[in-house]
């Protein structure tokens, strides 16, 4: 059997991206395809929509979104194959100032591994609260407050809701302790809720407490040795 010549690789990358194309056109949200080469071959209408079509290296999405989220979303596609798990859902994703629930699939087309990310609305997971569940009008008013915050109010809101001191506020989110408790009272304010023990049995009601814990563990993680 004689080796492709270039004309037939090029027809072969052709079809696999209209397969690929194929399986994520009918997609109603932002959908990409990641392959080990590096490319993103694919991409749906939506993500087309939100995001435009130069994202088609790793270094483009480096540019785009920054180097450290990058890497965190790398970092799932690891996760994955690391727990012979089929997917892996990342809540909280931040690209231009809007949240995304964030999702990787592994699958494999043509011999080839591939990553489909998946950018879900962040809102969605309004649908997973029971209305049997106490406080459930406050619960949902709350999740959608939470989503309008910045990301610097929700790293606040991580550290101040899971018990952490405003010193340790101060030294992790670089603040100062009175600009802490000032911070405190304007997101309180936002998020309409009276006080620390509010926001902790609300955050545990409603399904955000994963991802919130996990944002600050992560962020506990960057810059613990800073502070040894």
């Amino acid at each position: 059997m004689y080796p492709m010549d270039r004309k037939e690789k090029d027809t072969c990358r052709q079809s696999l991206a209209s397969s690929l194309e194929v399986l994520i056109m009918n997609y109603s949200f932002p959908v990409c395809i990641h392959d080990q080469s590096g490319d993103f071959p694919a991409f749906n209408a939506a993500f087309l929509h939100e995001f435009g079509g130069g994202l088609k290296s790793e270094r483009k999405w480096e540019e785009f979104i920054g180097t450290e989220t990058f890497l965190d979303m790398r970092e799932l596609e690891l996760m994955t194959q690391i727990q012979q798990s089929n997917f892996h859902i990342e809540r909280c994703i931040y690209i231009n100032g809007k949240q995304f629930d964030f999702m990787i699939e592994e699958f494999i087309i043509n011999g080839c591994v591939c990553f489909l990310w998946k950018f879900g609305q962040a809102t969605s997971s309004n649908k997973k609260i029971r209305r049997s569940l106490p406080l459930h009008a406050d619960i949902i008013s709350f999740m959608r407050a939470v989503r309008s915050l910045d990301k610097h109010e929700y790293d606040f809101l991580g550290f101040y809701a899971g018990g952490a001191s405003h010193k340790i506020i101060g030294q992790f989110l670089g603040r100062e302790n009175g600009s802490s408790r000032n911070k405190s009272s304007q997101i309180l304010k936002k998020l309409n809720i009276g006080n620390r023990d509010d926001a902790f049995i609300v955050i545990h009601l409603s399904d955000l407490m994963e991802p919130i814990m996990k944002n600050v563990r992560d962020i506990i993680a960057r810059n613990v040795n800073k502070l040894l």
